[in-house]
């Protein structure tokens, strides 16, 4: 396995990521993480990664902090715009593109009632609206604030938000 990095790191790098499935695989490839914010969000983030980085009073002219986000192409900029927002140099690397599918039409449609539909992401939601028809009667249970705002966006009824935003904390969001 080739990696984009030489280990180990350089002395002063921090590695923050957003949720523990990236903490894992940051580990993993990485060796360790620096930084996993409470709640698992790229605000939440932006939070902890201003108070890491808040220079105890430099004189002036000394260097403000650099980041690189490395995510999604197409994905949300809230961490970046608060990072920035703070005084914090922002890269952003797009290093993986989510690709829909194709809209289908006609779109599928459920010969037996749905009761809820669990969505994980923003672009499970556009794939839901390519693919499927699903009637308002049915309720939809989302990973986090992101994927909610975006299925109500789409017109969806968001019956619960996961308070864990992984499967296990959307399947306890069941009613």
């Amino acid at each position: 396995m080739s990696r984009m990095v030489p280990l180990p790191l350089p002395p002063g790098l921090a590695i923050g990521v957003v949720g523990t499935a990236t903490a894992k695989s940051a580990v993993k490839l990485l060796g360790r993480v620096d930084l996993v914010p409470d709640r698992q969000t790229g605000a939440s983030l932006a939070d902890a990664l201003a108070m890491l980085l808040e220079p105890p009073h430099e004189p002036s002219g000394a260097r403000s902090p650099h980041v690189v986000v490395a995510a999604a192409e197409g994905g949300q900029h809230d961490l970046e715009r608060e990072l920035e927002r703070r005084g914090v140099a922002v890269a952003r690397i797009a290093v993986y593109r989510t690709v829909s599918a194709p809209p289908l039409e006609p779109r599928h449609v459920f010969r037996s009632p749905v009761d809820v539909v669990l969505l994980a992401s923003p672009s499970a939601v556009r794939g839901l609206v390519a693919q499927a028809q699903i009637g308002p009667e049915t309720g939809v249970i989302t990973i986090g604030p992101t994927t909610s705002a975006a299925a109500r966006k789409a017109g969806f009824q968001v019956v619960a938000e996961a308070e864990q935003p992984n499967l296990d904390g959307m399947l306890e969001a069941i009613p």
